[in-house]
């Protein structure tokens, strides 16, 4: 999926890091990213925040670049920042950078459990979607 977003990451120190991704953007894919990034930390803790995240998502995706900040000249259509504290704070926006909207300020955990795609979460989106599919409009649709 082409959906872009910069990830501006907060260090333990202060600093921070404002990286561009131009695939899987949304909030899964975020998720993904973030997870990664925590998967690295409890392996190596003496990285930072950002260098895990460049470090364990440069790996899935080659083109995790360093840019100056949320900025809408990248097209993106979500910008994450997290804090030091580990609080997630999320900006959707056309790609166009209109309507712009906060979607999600919590912990980074939350957006995890509720974002992160488990096998628990897929067996149920699979039976919503046989479901979805057995109804008579898609049965009409099929006979079609």
């Amino acid at each position: 999926m082409g959906t872009r977003a910069t990830y501006l990451i907060e260090n333990q120190d202060g600093s921070s890091v404002c990286f561009y991704i131009h695939w899987d953007g949304d909030e899964t894919g975020a998720a993904n990213y973030f997870k990664n990034m925590k998967a690295l930390l409890a392996k190596n803790p003496k990285l930072s925040n950002s260098q895990a995240f460049k470090k364990a998502n440069s790996v899935v995706r080659l083109n995790v670049e360093v840019v100056d900040g949320h900025s809408q000249d990248l097209d993106t259509e979500y910008q994450y920042t997290l804090f030091r504290n580990g609080n997630l704070f999320v900006r959707k926006s056309n790609w166009d950078g209109t309507n712009s909207e906060a979607i999600w300020n919590a912990s980074l955990e939350k957006f995890l459990d509720k974002y992160l795609m488990t096998p628990e979460k897929e067996q149920i989106r699979s039976e919503e979607h046989t479901s979805e599919l057995q109804s008579p409009m898609y049965l009409v649709c099929r006979l079609l």
